[in-house]
């Protein structure tokens, strides 16, 4: 590894931003709850918003000045409590996985949350049946199976999504 690091982007940042998101999209189309055909539409405004605001945040993984991750986590919107933060967008680019970024990556999020306590009890996560990597993740940082419900994928596919509880 070269000089590996983690920050949170700020709205200066919203074309690393796009750039790494878009490109997780394509490499990874039955992943995530967003397809790479829409995201290439949306204006400026829909990149820089998520990393204007105080109830989440976005993180980049660099290599130097390239960003090769990314990683988000947000208020739930399915709690209607707002006390759940969710994890999501993990993705490492291809070349760089397996050197332990992924730890970087959940403390980063794990010490964003905790840093809210005030206002988060739990974090959800969850991953698409067949993604062990991020399964495997998951467990290691203590976070407890609750549920798997069929649902559809952008990639046109119905599989098992596997959601994932931490309580703080």
């Amino acid at each position: 590894m070269n000089d590996i690091y983690i920050k949170q982007l700020e709205t200066k940042d919203w074309q690393d931003y796009k750039s790494i998101r878009l490109h997780a999209l394509q490499e990874c189309p039955g992943v995530y709850f967003a397809h790479y055909d829409d995201g290439v539409k949306q204006p400026d405004s829909f990149w820089q918003e998520p990393l204007d605001v105080d109830d989440s945040a976005v993180f980049g993984v660099y290599n130097d000045s390239q960003i090769i991750g990314l990683a988000g986590v947000f208020t739930w919107r399915e709690d209607p409590t707002g006390k759940t933060a969710i994890f999501a967008m993990d993705y490492i680019d291809k070349n760089y996985r397996g050197q332990g970024l992924t730890k970087l990556i959940y403390e980063s999020r794990l010490e964003w949350v905790k840093a809210r306590t005030s206002k988060f009890d739990k974090v959800a996560i969850g991953h698409r049946e067949g993604n062990e990597a991020s399964r495997r993740a998951m467990i290691s940082f203590g976070f407890q199976l609750m549920d798997k419900e069929m649902r559809d994928w952008p990639d046109g596919e119905q599989d098992l999504e596997y959601k994932y509880e931490l309580q703080l």
